[in-house]
């Protein structure tokens, strides 16, 4: 009797031990050879970080118990020429970026860098960067972390070829001028000096910077790397910023991961939200301004 139960205990602990290394082992090669039901499983984890970022954004839209809109920015599959182009994050696909910029350069009047140019900025890369198009396209650039927040990144980028620029400043347009800000110097609070922008314009504007100017954005944002503990809400910002024209805020400081969204774009009071990075990965996109008109144009 004895040796019989030592049996059946035995057996019972062989078959959980081939029962654990078989599915390590099964799981390791579905895995490596993303074969069945490796792409079921991807697929289910993405839906429920999607799920759990549709309640962060709930979440974000209700803080104060007003309504952000979820606006849209419809999609072109071919560059209307002399477009001007929001790139953010671009170091998360460096390849692909290069690729689409030598593809399209000659639609482009001008590109803006929304912050994460590079990875590891060196005084090569940005005079390289100064001088990659050999046409009339201007570069402009809103520093991110990166690229400013470093002591040693920030000495590289002022005495680049675009380090001689007064932040914030203006573009002049035709029809909405655009400022670029350095967020990054002011620990993603939004300066007082493009506060003064906004409430003496006479027009509609565009403030092109990197991380995102007011705390219900923040389940966006790449990283809180530099972020004030002061960040203000979206009641705040209007109050100081209180225009009677439209502001659309282009952020860069996104798009970096799956789990974040290609582009997001939220309205609320005459403030527009346009969240857009590039994360190397499928759906990646730019921004695109012609005109009065947004459009978004996938890169990969």
């Amino acid at each position: 009797l004895w040796d019989l139960n030592f049996l059946k205990k035995k057996l019972l602990l062989t078959l959980l031990f081939s029962f654990i290394f078989g599915s390590f082992c099964f799981g390791f090669f579905t895995g490596v050879k993303q074969t069945f039901p490796y792409n079921w499983i991807k697929d289910s984890y993405l839906l429920a970080h999607k799920a759990l970022y549709v309640f962060q954004d709930l979440k974000a839209k209700t803080t104060d118990d007003e309504f952000w809109e979820i606006c849209t920015i419809p999609e072109v599959e071919a560059l209307p020429f002399d477009s001007t182009i929001f790139v953010g994050h671009a170091y998360g696909a460096p390849e692909s970026v290069e690729q689409f910029l030598r593809s399209n350069q000659a639609r482009l009047a001008r590109v803006i860098f929304t912050g994460d140019v590079f990875g590891i900025p060196s005084a090569k890369k940005w005079k390289d960067l100064a001088n990659f198009f050999q046409t009339t396209t201007e570069i402009h650039i809103a520093p991110g972390n990166h690229d400013f927040q470093r002591s040693d990144s920030r000495d590289v980028f002022l005495q680049s070829p675009f380090g001689n620029k007064s932040y914030p400043y203006i573009i002049p347009m035709d029809h909405t001028p655009i400022v670029i800000e350095n967020s990054t110097s002011s620990n993603w609070l939004v300066a007082q000096s493009v506060i003064d922008l906004i409430n003496l314009s006479d027009t509609d504007l565009l403030i092109a910077r990197h991380n995102v100017p007011v705390k219900e954005l923040l389940a966006y944002a790449n990283s809180r790397a530099g972020q004030s503990q002061a960040l203000e809400g979206f009641q705040e910002l209007k109050q100081a910023a209180n225009s009677d024209f439209f502001v659309t805020w282009v952020i860069g400081d996104s798009g970096a991961f799956e789990q974040l969204p290609r582009l997001a774009c939220f309205e609320r009071d005459g403030h527009r939200f346009i969240l857009n990075g590039v994360g190397g990965m499928l759906g990646d996109s730019v921004l695109v301004a012609k005109g009065k008109d947004l459009f978004s144009f996938k890169i990969n």
